[in-house]
């Protein structure tokens, strides 16, 4: 009977302290994070980007805030799943299972793959969130063009990675040249150039790519091979032609050849670092890309003077040095 006592007593204390412990954890993080806070952008939007609710409303938060606390303070919102999956933004809301239309969100331009109670912001991050019509095939759209050079420097969750600016031949090297001067003067520093043949497998899956030159260039195709993974809304059909899908049917809507004038901007979560898609890990690609050397250049200069169509779009398509966002809307 002593025993029994003996080893109750045993296992109640372990209990307390066991408890104990995880109060003291609890304290510890709270307390040490008590007048500590971190500073976050939201901007809200539906259709792609296209109507906007919220534009880069930037609050001061708690270090110890996930996306649902800060979300709370800018916007009446309606959450299911547990809190985890936003329903309604200012009485905007799901329409599943009826249609598919529903809320996304991203942040510093990466798909999340965790809810909004699963978030921990991070100091300086950008919080995007569009109400939009989806299929199968653009659920795990990857990437927006919010602003590069934040996503970059904040990357996903506080995971970084440097940075290689690839092109096709000589022919764009004072492109990439510009477009490496750009992005030092806004402080990315972890940057290298490469033509696109010096760019070995590892690098290609370990780095920020940047992409300059046509169908042609073999880093550029194999990035387009990966189009059904990354939910582009425009690719090449081939070396000749570049097709463009609709935010609606998901269907081609527009195909443009070379004597268009055409190229194409697209962004997206890095297909080459393993198990990214979907799971985000902090690197991205931009492929600059078109079906003529002109209008390849052009899409860089015009990234670089921050033309209009590389914000809140999901691509951008030039026409005779006319940006146009994608989707087509």
């Amino acid at each position: 009977m002593k025993n029994q006592t003996k080893k109750k007593l045993k296992i109640f204390i372990l209990i307390l302290i066991v408890v104990s412990i995880g109060f003291w954890v609890i304290y510890s993080y709270f307390n040490s994070n008590m007048g500590k806070t971190k500073t976050v952008k939201f901007v809200i939007t539906t259709d792609y980007g296209k109507n906007i609710i919220q534009n880069e409303t930037i609050i001061e938060v708690p270090q110890y805030y996930n996306i649902k606390d800060a979300l709370n303070r800018i916007a009446v919102v309606e959450y299911t799943y547990g809190g985890g999956f936003v329903n309604s933004i200012n009485g905007i809301s799901s329409q599943f299972p009826n249609a598919y239309v529903d809320w996304f969100f991203f942040v510093n331009g990466f798909m999340s793959n965790v809810g909004v109670l699963d978030y921990n912001l991070v100091d300086g991050d950008t919080v995007y969130f569009d109400y939009h019509n989806w299929d199968y095939d653009h659920l795990f759209w990857s990437g927006v063009f919010q602003d590069v050079v934040s996503s970059i420097k904040q990357g996903f969750a506080g995971n970084t990675a440097p940075t290689i600016i690839s092109y096709e031949n000589s022919s764009y090297q004072e492109s990439a040249l510009n477009l490496k001067m750009y992005l030092m003067e806004n402080g990315i520093q972890n940057l290298t150039i490469k033509e696109g043949n010096f760019v070995t497998e590892n690098e290609k899956g370990s780095n920020n790519l940047l992409l300059i030159g046509g169908y042609s260039m073999n880093l550029m195709r194999d990035y387009y091979d990966k189009s059904n993974t990354c939910g582009f809304f425009g690719y090449f059909k081939n070396s000749s032609a570049i097709e463009i899908i609709g935010n609606d049917t998901f269907t081609v809507e527009h195909t443009y050849y070379r004597s268009d004038n055409v190229s194409l901007v697209n962004i997206g979560q890095n297909p080459f670092s393993p198990n990214t898609i979907g799971h985000p890990n902090g690197k991205l690609v931009v492929a600059f890309s078109g079906l003529d050397l002109g209008s390849i250049i052009n899409s860089v200069d015009k990234f670089i003077a921050n033309d209009n169509a590389f914000t809140n779009s999901y691509g951008v398509l030039f026409l005779n040095n006319v940006s146009f966002k994608l989707p087509l809307l």
